[in-house]
């Protein structure tokens, strides 16, 4: 009878830790946080923003980042863009002697468009380095969620693009900046050149494609930023039909 007792005893203790096991491995696979590497379709996942501020006695540093989890191409494009770009050369400018005020870096994020095929990202980064007034300027991103990669002017237009852009956009400015009165015609051609560099900070928006431009590219400084938005039937002969109607 003893020995009949014994063996239920054994039995509902190796019972019972089988279960606690069985348990707290289950638990433990619930609480593991979901990685980047295991996430395949991210066209659902939201964009959100990530923030990087740094602070001391020379620079002040506010950056907010768009970031999706597990697309990792997306998030290393944004990284080397304004981690590894803006980030960098601005820590790389010398302190003067007698400063004052600590450098500033500023960057901000607009999603413009927001498809499943694309993402279409404006930078706007201020930097005051001590100087008569800071500056401001653009940098772009289109991703291509697809092929994980970002587009650039030769991968959204064909053709004579740089020619057809410069005619139009040089119109639009200069109706824009002489209703303002700060229109400089050697300024405005300068900055609207007809070569891709000129138009290499672009985004995709609902209706059209926006061409941003800083102070100082198209206009004095007292304009401030200028941007052009042309419509998709504006540039039907130029553009390439996957991005005529994102």
């Amino acid at each position: 009878m003893k020995r009949f007792l014994l063996i239920i005893i054994v039995v509902a203790v190796i019972a019972g830790v089988m279960v606690f096991a069985y348990r707290a491995k289950d638990k433990t696979a619930e609480n593991i946080p979901t990685n980047s590497s295991t996430v395949t379709d991210t066209n659902n996942v939201p964009i959100t923003s990530k923030p990087f501020n740094q602070k001391d006695d020379d620079r002040e540093v506010e950056i907010s980042l768009p970031y999706i989890e597990g697309d990792q191409a997306f998030n290393a494009i944004v990284n080397e863009r304004i981690m590894n770009g803006h980030l960098e050369q601005f820590q790389a400018i010398e302190p003067y002697e007698g400063q004052i005020y600590p450098y500033a870096l500023s960057v901000s994020h607009a999603i413009e468009l927001e498809t499943p095929k694309l993402i279409s990202v404006r930078f706007d980064i201020a930097q005051d380095t001590g100087g008569a007034h800071g500056n401001l300027v653009f940098d772009t991103v289109l991703y291509d969620r697809a092929k994980k990669r970002a587009l650039k002017l030769e991968d959204v237009f064909t053709g004579n693009y740089a020619a057809v852009l410069s005619e139009k956009i040089r119109a639009a400015l200069r109706h824009d900046l002489e209703t303002r009165e700060v229109f400089v015609e050697e300024m405005m051609l300068a900055g609207t050149e007809p070569r891709a560099q000129s138009f290499q900070f672009f985004t995709l928006r609902k209706n059209g494609v926006a061409f941003h431009y800083a102070p100082y590219e198209v206009a004095p400084y007292a304009a401030g930023t200028s941007t052009v938005e042309l419509s998709y039937t504006e540039l039907k002969d130029i553009i390439k039909s996957d991005y005529a109607n994102p």
